[in-house]
């Protein structure tokens, strides 16, 4: 019995100790640690082959694995296009691609040691060899068409990636598997004549661990971050007319319906990481305040009262009012 409880103390104090070490950790230092593991891994069994389906269900693992700590972002032209829209800010945007870069080269090198086949040839890599995760060599007069396919590639990805994981109301953990199927269907269409990489860590991982490519460097990250900054850019149109039209179609509700039996309720602009203290409160407006007025020319009334996480209640006294947040 002794011995039993001795054990579950010893276990007991080394989780403990586990948990301290964990909340000792910053935060940020963790969400870099999961962009290094998350990208490793993905070059590390994804490089191994172009198999679309196994670089599609390897990434959608890897995000699954890391979504909690960072975001898994594990895409340095996914990076851009976040940074692009504000989701990211400059600081953790270059950590983050660092981090990213940082794993793909050591898991293109640990991926060529592993394979004995390749190590054996490892005298021919370079210019024109083909390593694990190279990309493969073609001839000046493809280089539009690898232009133009991994643009697009990396255009359908980011936007899948910000039309799932970043628009409201999303689609929850779903979105890994969309952002997986999405790097499928890429690799499928053009992986035979581009590489498949879609991912500017993906190509210079392995480029600069096994020196081959490099002279195409120029290529593939103008072709990543060009589809990166046009998927932001679309996704700010898009997100902007849905938004208006949200809003018109809330409104003309309101100068429909009678009074008190709605409420208009739209998102917020507050920053979500401020503490609810810090948040502007929500504002109210009477009905025929609101039918009276256009989208553009509402405006926030500040309240004196203290600020509190929830928007107040309607309640018979105050049903006459509309709760509305912009």
């Amino acid at each position: 019995m002794s011995l039993i409880n001795s054990s579950k103390i010893k276990s007991r104090l080394a989780n403990n100790v586990a948990a301290q070490l964990a909340l000792s950790i910053n935060p940020f230092c963790r969400s870099l640690y999961a962009e290094f593991l998350g990208t490793f891994l993905f070059q590390l069994v994804g490089g191994a082959t172009t198999y679309a389906p196994y670089n599609g269900i390897i990434l959608t693992n890897c995000i699954y694995m890391t979504a909690k700590a960072s975001g898994g972002v594990l895409n340095p032209g996914v990076a851009t296009s976040l940074f692009a829209i504000g989701e990211l800010n400059w600081i953790r945007y270059v950590a983050y691609i660092c981090a990213q870069l940082s794993g793909a080269g050591l898991a293109a090198k640990l991926g060529a040691v592993a394979d004995l086949s390749v190590s054996n040839h490892a005298q021919s890599w370079g210019f024109d060899s083909m390593g694990p995760g190279c990309v493969p060599q073609n001839d000046p007069e493809m280089y539009l068409t690898i232009f133009f396919w991994e643009c697009v590639g990396m255009f359908i990805l980011c936007g899948t990636v910000l039309a799932t994981a970043v628009a409201k109301p999303g689609f929850g953990n779903l979105a890994p598997v969309a952002i997986g199927l999405s790097v499928m269907i890429n690799i499928s269409a053009s992986g035979n004549v581009t590489g498949g990489a879609y991912n500017p860590a993906r190509f210079f991982g392995p480029a600069i661990a096994l020196g081959c490519r490099l002279n195409l460097t120029w290529l593939y990250f103008g072709a990543h971050f060009t589809g990166s900054l046009l998927a932001a850019a679309s996704y700010r149109l898009i997100d902007e007319n849905e938004k208006e039209s949200d809003l018109s179609q809330k409104l003309e509700d309101i100068s429909t319906k009678g009074e008190g039996d709605f409420a208009l309720d739209l998102e917020s602009p507050t920053d979500i990481t401020q503490p609810f203290s810090n948040r502007t409160p929500t504002f109210r407006r009477s009905e025929s305040e609101a039918k009276t007025v256009g989208a553009r020319s509402l405006v926030e009334l500040r309240r004196s009262t203290p600020h509190t996480r929830f928007p107040p209640r309607l309640t018979p006294q105050n049903k006459k009012y509309t709760t509305v947040n912009l």
